[in-house]
């Protein structure tokens, strides 16, 4: 059986004419984690206020190993999620980012599949 990743997008224009990308991992084969979105917990301003996420990147293999899913752990700030939430001021900078991120995902699932001794690695996008 092949390994795969399924990853859901969105794209919509805001109000204010910025457009924002939303996309998740909706679906993997048994042996891939959804989690390969790398979020940091940064203190907001003022220091008392609550904490922000961050998107960082997607995680490699030595980041799914490293950092926990869903919140981070006691010795890094950093921890992975299966979504992404990002706005961006031009179209063509949507695209390009877009294209990067599914492009390290599909490494990342290869890295995972040739691990796991599978050869076939298919990343699936679908927009809604």
């Amino acid at each position: 059986m092949s390994s795969y990743i399924q990853l859901t997008r969105r794209i919509t224009l805001e109000e204010d004419n910025r457009h924002r990308l939303r996309a998740w991992v909706s679906e993997t084969s048994d042996n891939i984690l959804p989690t390969v979105f790398v979020y940091q917990k940064l203190p907001s301003v003022p220091a008392y206020d609550a904490l922000a996420e961050l998107f960082v990147h997607v995680a490699s293999y030595a980041d799914i190993a490293d950092y926990p899913e869903n919140s981070p752990g006691e010795d890094s700030p950093f921890f992975r999620k299966y979504h992404i939430d990002l706005i961006f001021h031009s179209l063509p900078h949507l695209s390009d980012t877009w294209d990067l991120i599914e492009g390290q995902v599909k490494h990342t699932v290869e890295d995972l599949t040739r691990l796991n001794g599978e050869e076939a690695v298919e990343v699936i996008v679908n927009d809604c």
